[in-house]
């Protein structure tokens, strides 16, 4: 069970004077597996009900046991707004974690939160956030947060 104030031990696997900052150009949002239809995001089932109750079920797809959104008719994701923004973001104030993380990503190993790099994706779409803002050693305490909250969403697909 996850308690507030529990520490998360957050690892990252690469050299932590990475600098980066979101340039919120929505390049990551604008890349998707055209032949799934789908923006290769993963999202966690507490987020899936989140969507559905504002009103956004039939904006994700469950393939297998696994949730992604799905990509609209100019084959992006659902809520990139024409200013390259998001919209979810814009009208609830909340955007899924995957989405806040890219390009990196956070699983769990022997109680350890690690964080990594997803260059491939990051290529694919052009990410422009790398050296810029503060380095990720800098900013660690934001993904022990994240991760705190990741511990949440897991911990409520168990009850």
């Amino acid at each position: 069970m996850v308690t507030i104030g529990e520490p998360h031990i957050v690892m990252p696997m690469f050299d932590t004077r990475l600098r980066f900052e979101c340039q919120k150009c929505g390049a990551c949002c604008s890349f998707s597996l055209k032949r799934l239809k789908i923006v290769p995001l993963e999202l966690y089932p507490a987020e899936v009900a989140r969507l559905s109750r504002l009103g956004y079920s039939s904006e994700f797809r469950r393939i297998r046991n696994r949730f992604f959104l799905n990509m609209d008719g100019r084959g992006v994701c659902p809520f990139l707004t024409r200013d390259r923004l998001c919209g979810l973001r814009l009208e609830t104030g909340w955007t899924p974690i995957n989405c806040r993380l890219f390009p990196f990503t956070l699983y769990t190993r022997d109680g350890i939160h690690v964080l990594t790099v997803n260059w491939e994706y990051a290529a694919r779409v052009g990410c422009r956030g790398f050296g810029h803002g503060p380095t990720i050693a800098e900013r660690i305490s934001e993904y022990e947060k994240i991760a705190w909250e990741i511990d949440r969403l897991i911990e409520a697909m168990r009850l």
